[in-house]
């Protein structure tokens, strides 16, 4: 899986010690391949309801013993996918998936996506499922995600705690989240105070020839404070691009 960033400076504002001194829009696009296994295995994990054994062609992953009419139930699941920065996770966002493969109205391939966020990769919110769009030719499926102001305004508490400490990079939020759960380790069991990563379930029924998923693409977007004009030309080239990367030990 890839990620790329898209930053454009769009206005500015803020007061606090964690204050948003200008906004960018945060763009990450990631993808899965099902054209062999090696492709899919760097991007997603998968399986059948009925353990099944599922398998590769050139038109994708499918089930070459499900033919004519048969299908199988199946299932994947891509790798958590890191959206924001190393100064600043999402506080909400939309997310996109494109499913590629055969399309049929009558019968279709994808049944549902639904997907899950998390701080630290082992924290997890439930499964919701996304709203697949309108246009028949694609298998377009959307949601937009967000952290409720009252969890954020906690969240910003214990910042402006961290703040107060004289740390060297007051604005990094992945130091920050160290030094709040050296004082609380439970934190993350109580909220869920941003969008560190996200991850996607396709729920799907694949069979023999074309009847198979070749690929997966997903495309997320926020607004988010941009902080690299306040760092030095040393930590700019440190820590340009660096995504969102604190995970639970």
């Amino acid at each position: 899986m890839r990620t790329i960033r898209l930053l454009g400076v769009l206005f500015w504002f803020g007061v606090s010690p964690f204050a948003v001194h200008a906004t960018i829009l945060d763009v990450a696009l990631d993808g899965v391949s099902f054209k062999s296994l090696e492709e899919a295995k760097a991007g997603a994990t998968w399986g059948s309801a009925s353990n099944v054994p599922l398998d590769f062609t050139a038109e994708g992953l499918g089930c070459e013993s499900a033919s004519g009419n048969s299908f199988v139930e199946a299932w994947v699941q891509t790798n958590p996918i890191a959206v924001g920065s190393y100064r600043q996770p999402w506080r909400f966002g939309g997310f996109r998936i494109e499913v590629y493969g055969f399309v049929d109205e009558r019968w279709p391939l994808v049944d549902r996506v639904f997907v899950r966020h998390s701080p630290d990769r082992k924290h997890w919110t439930t499964w919701g499922q996304m709203v697949r769009s309108d246009q028949s030719k694609r298998m377009l499926f959307g949601c937009e995600l967000a952290i409720p102001r009252t969890t954020r305004a906690r969240y910003e508490e214990l910042l402006a705690g961290f703040a107060k400490t004289n740390p060297p990079n007051p604005k990094f939020q992945e130091d920050a989240v160290r030094w709040i759960l050296s004082k609380d380790p439970g934190y993350f069991e109580k909220e869920t105070p941003f969008i560190g990563y996200v991850q996607f379930l396709i729920e799907a029924h694949v069979g023999s020839g074309s009847r198979r998923l070749k690929g997966v693409s997903v495309c997320s977007d926020s607004i988010v404070d941009e902080l690299r004009w306040h760092l030095t030309d040393a930590n700019r080239s440190e820590y340009e691009g660096k995504k969102w990367g604190f995970f639970a030990p």
